[in-house]
């Protein structure tokens, strides 16, 4: 599977089974980098893709596809999707394009989950049930800071359980 950016292309190649963390410090895009690569698998492999998102709501993934798709910066769009009465900002053909890609993006095969049960548990059989029911090719989960696990020890012994968890929903 690619990503869409080339030369991180020519140095990884993700296969089935992979587990891949995207970890930087905070407001570095990786929310923006990994929505703009299940854009790409979406669009240009085709491939459904399961997207939780642990930190912001549904409606923010969606704007972010939109503004990839109509090529008009998040800025503008969250403004349109505000409705602050600063539509004069937008030309005829910028309302037309996010028109356009809203409904483009609402008919992706995108399945976004942005449900407050951060257990790791849940999240694995969730994932499970969408994959099967809709042969998901690609799982994002956003924020893993932010899912949470039974085990009582450290969070250092927290974390160990939820990659080695989601590594075997990753091989399944």
């Amino acid at each position: 599977m690619h990503t869409g950016f080339k030369s991180l292309d020519e140095i990884i190649e993700i296969n089935k089974g992979d587990l891949v963390i995207v970890a930087s410090r905070p407001a570095m895009g990786k929310t923006a980098f990994v929505s703009t690569v299940a854009n790409y698998v979406l669009n240009t492999e085709k491939k459904p893709v399961l997207f939780w998102e642990l930190e912001e709501e549904e409606k923010k993934i969606k704007r972010r596809l939109i503004s990839l798709n109509s090529m008009i910066e998040m800025k503008k769009i969250e403004i349109y999707s505000n409705q602050e009465n600063k539509l004069k900002e937008f030309s005829e053909e910028d309302i037309n394009r996010i028109i356009f890609c809203t409904d483009f993006v609402n008919n992706l095969s995108i399945y976004i989950l942005d449900k407050p049960t951060h257990y790791i548990g849940y999240i694995c059989s969730k994932s499970q049930e969408v994959t099967k029911e809709s042969n998901i090719k690609l799982i994002i989960i956003d924020y893993l800071q932010l899912i949470k696990c039974n085990v009582l020890t450290s969070r250092e012994d927290q974390i160990t359980e939820i990659l080695r968890r989601l590594k075997l929903l990753a091989k399944s």
